[in-house]
């Protein structure tokens, strides 16, 4: 899973458009570009607030297939803490986006969509603060 995850940069939509693996990595080191430093991070521990690939806006047509989710799409979360663990994902569980969160906004003036997931089943405590604990 490591080197398959390392090669997706974030997410990628499956051909039949079933299912879109989300990988984040936490803590993004200080020297990626700034149009990569996506705000991703847990709101709480049913709450996780994401940005798609920069460069798209509410009208590309992933930011659109998340919008619609459609019955029966699955969307799994996949963490690692920082890229000094390697290249293992923990995965997370499904989410769902909500609604009326999707909001478009920038980073480093390239456009960029913003979404809250509401997690399906809550994160572990343990789990949760180790993610969150630099």
């Amino acid at each position: 899973m490591g080197s398959v995850a390392q090669n997706v940069g974030g997410y990628l939509v499956s051909e039949d458009k079933t299912n879109c693996p989300i990988f984040v990595n936490y803590h993004k080191s200080h020297d990626i570009s700034n149009t990569t430093k996506y705000e991703d991070g847990f709101i709480n521990e049913s709450v996780f607030s994401w940005m798609f690939k920069s460069k798209r806006t509410l009208n590309s047509p992933e930011v659109k297939l998340f919008q619609a989710y459609p019955s029966g799409f699955r969307i799994p979360l996949f963490i690692k803490k920082h890229n000094d663990e390697g290249n293992d994902f923990y995965y997370m569980g499904d989410v769902s986006p909500r609604h009326n969160s999707f909001e478009q906004t920038s980073i480093s003036g390239a456009p960029v969509v913003k979404v809250a997931f509401d997690m399906h089943n809550e994160v572990r405590a343990d789990i949760y603060n180790y993610l969150l604990n630099e």
